[in-house]
């Protein structure tokens, strides 16, 4: 039988001995060995991410990927590493994708015109003139103050449509900044779809047929995705932490997270 090295000092020990005939190190108690193998990329490393393009300006880029191996990750239309292609939709500077506490992958919007959107995962709370996205469709959410009279300055009052219980409203942006639809719900509920809703797009392909919902409770109003396939996005206030299978929205481009596993 061939002999062993000792774990200690490297002597040649047969296989049966219990001790080291050299040092005396008990060779049943030796330590675990370290291993200590470098990854060929430090995109390899654990907690480290890719965005993968599922949706681009043009169809050749979806299939793309960008990884995510630094510190920082400014995207944008002309600046950064994650550079959004022939995106008309997209500002120069757009967002910037970056770690925290080591492994912790954050996306922030730079200021961008049309700003930087995440899919929901559970329901989330609006705020007025936050901006969602359902389908192709871009609304914003408004909190009204609606008062019980409208008088002038000398106290004469005008004519005004019967009040309703109505706490908030709907827009549907178009092209430009215009404003399309407008919703006021008097059950301070509306569900947004393709067919049997409040709102209704039946000639969006990307819509389901029932695919949000908006509604209110004592803390105040919720937007909720109604298991759709493509999902509801809502724009970014501040600073968000991203998980393995998130999916951001930046003018025509839809990228999904992938997260190595730590």
């Amino acid at each position: 039988m061939n002999n062993i090295p000792c774990w200690q000092c490297s002597a040649p020990v047969p296989p049966d001995h219990t001790f080291c005939g050299q040092c005396g190190a008990a060779l049943e108690k030796a330590p675990p060995r370290k291993r200590n193998t470098q990854p060929l990329s430090p995109l390899m490393a654990s907690g480290r991410a890719r965005l993968l393009v599922l949706k681009g300006a043009r169809e050749a880029h979806a299939g793309q990927s960008f990884m995510l191996g630094a510190a920082q990750h400014p995207a944008g239309r002309e600046e950064g590493v994650v550079i959004l292609d022939d995106d008309p939709f997209a500002s120069p500077l757009h967002a910037n994708f970056f770690y925290l506490d080591k492994n912790d992958l954050y996306v922030k919007d730079e200021e961008s015109l049309n700003g930087t959107f995440l899919r929901l995962r559970e329901p989330a709370r609006l705020k007025s003139h936050d901006r969602f996205i359902v389908g192709q469709q871009v609304f914003q959410f408004e909190y009204l103050e609606l008062a019980e009279r409208y008088p002038d300055q000398d106290g004469t009052l005008r004519y005004v449509s019967p009040q309703k219980s109505t706490r908030f409203r709907l827009l549907q942006l178009l092209d430009g900044g215009r404003v399309g639809q407008i919703h006021a719900s008097p059950t301070n509920e509306v569900t947004i779809g393709r067919e049997g809703c409040d709102l209704n797009f039946p000639d969006d392909p990307h819509m389901s047929r029932r695919h949000a919902r908006l509604s209110h409770d004592d803390k105040g109003f919720l937007l909720q995705d109604s298991d759709s396939t493509n999902g509801t996005f809502l724009r970014l206030r501040e600073a968000a932490r991203l998980s393995h299978g998130d999916c951001v929205m930046m003018g025509q481009h839809l990228l999904r997270v992938e997260v190595n596993p730590a």
